[in-house]
């Protein structure tokens, strides 16, 4: 539940800057300038890659996947994990 909440509260702010950027007459970037600005090297490609990896293994793998919660209420992921199989 507290990372629903901590997603929630991520995306929001990702919108509300793009909101505050657009409406805005300073020169701030915006999100798509940042990433744009990531993806020009490649060390920004990296981090974007890994980032991704991480987003989509914590919000879309962890809850979409049911071997994990089967595994993880045997405490079996747990196990596996740390003592290596």
């Amino acid at each position: 539940m507290i990372g629903i909440v901590g997603w929630t509260v991520i995306v929001g702010a990702m919108i509300g800057w793009e909101a505050k950027c657009s409406a805005s007459r300073e020169e701030k970037p915006t999100f798509e300038e940042l990433l744009k600005s990531l993806a020009n090297s490649r060390r920004g490609r990296v981090f974007l890659l890994i980032g991704w990896l991480f987003v989509g293994w914590h919000f879309f793998g962890r809850y979409t996947l049911p071997v994990f919660d089967h595994l993880r209420g045997a405490g079996l992921l747990r196990h596996a994990v740390t003592h290596g199989g």
